[in-house]
């Protein structure tokens, strides 16, 4: 015997009902979902911002940039190209320090090299770089920063061994990692040896 008419239709509306109210919760549990995970992530940006400790010996003092001219040389040792950029001090900063509208040096590894609040009489500020690359593929390398070394030799003889510290540049982001630093130096002519893994490669600059 069969269920009246009346019955089937409710059984019916009462399963279309049940099933618009699962799809209500169900929308309820993502949208409340969506908004916790939206909180963490806040919660998680806003932590890492205070978390942004100053590394030691990092100068945060905005430069102007200076007027030098740029020397980028060459150099190859048996496994490695090397290009040593030397320019006008930038302006340094950690990595959630970076955004999208930063200039500048964004520090990865290393100690960035504190810049005298007024440069000694007779001394100019100069930023290091030393960039590696495979001398057979030319692709970028990234050997350990403790393996990198750079020291400037005066006419004198009086060697500086300048900290490294793993970088890139803000606007070019991490495919322009490289290695260096800060310096205050005498203009004049300087010998750059850049030691990687155990081989050097020597560059002779003039710095005005």
């Amino acid at each position: 015997m069969g269920l009246p008419t009346r019955a089937v239709r409710r059984i019916k509306d009462g399963g279309r009902h049940g099933a618009a109210s699962t799809v209500n919760i169900l929308l309820v549990i993502m949208v409340l979902a969506s908004v916790i995970a939206a909180a963490f992530l806040y919660n998680q940006v806003v932590a890492m911002d205070n978390a942004c400790p100053m590394p030691s010996g990092m100068s945060m003092e905005m430069s102007t940039g200076g007027s030098m001219t740029q020397i980028v040389q060459n150099a190859t040792t048996a496994d490695y190209k090397i290009t040593l950029v030397i320019g006008p001090p930038q302006n340094m900063m950690t990595l959630c320090q970076d955004t999208a509208s930063a200039s500048g040096m964004v520090m990865v590894q290393g100690t960035m090299m504190a810049m005298a609040s007024s440069t000694m009489s007779g001394t100019s500020d100069y930023h290091f770089q030393a960039h590696v690359y495979d001398i057979s593929t030319g692709a970028p390398v990234l050997p350990p920063t403790s393996s990198v070394t750079i020291i400037v030799t005066g006419s004198s003889g009086l060697a500086t061994s300048i900290p490294v510290a793993e970088m890139f540049d803000a606007t070019q982001g991490p495919q322009s990692m490289h290695y260096g630093n800060e310096v205050q130096l005498t203009p004049g002519k300087y010998a750059v040896t850049v030691g990687v893994a155990g081989e050097t490669a020597e560059f002779n600059v003039t710095l005005s």
